[in-house]
């Protein structure tokens, strides 16, 4: 299921390693955004979006978020949000 909401996405584009899809959500390695996750939270609330920060789960760190797979429309909306938020950061 997830892999065909995604299938269209460059994920280098977003700087985002997939790990584990088998569920309603996507577990993701972001430390090459260079963003940490709780950063990456932050300014994904501004534009509406709420992530989870993956920082206090045993045997993850500060790179890992995870993210619920909604209806097609709000999942486009999350990759714009985050092509955004990640561009923005390269300006930094």
């Amino acid at each position: 299921m997830v892999s065909r909401i995604i299938d269209n996405v460059d994920l280098d584009e977003v700087s985002v390693v997939l790990l584990a899809d088998h569920a309603n959500f996507i577990l993701a390695n972001i430390r090459d955004s260079g963003l940490t996750a709780a950063k990456l939270k932050e300014r994904l609330l501004k534009y509406g979006i709420l992530i989870r920060d993956c920082s206090s789960f045993r045997g993850l760190g500060e790179y890992y978020i995870r993210i619920a797979v909604r209806t097609r429309r709000k999942n486009e909306r999350l990759i714009k949000s985050l092509k955004e938020v990640l561009n923005d950061s390269k300006n930094d």
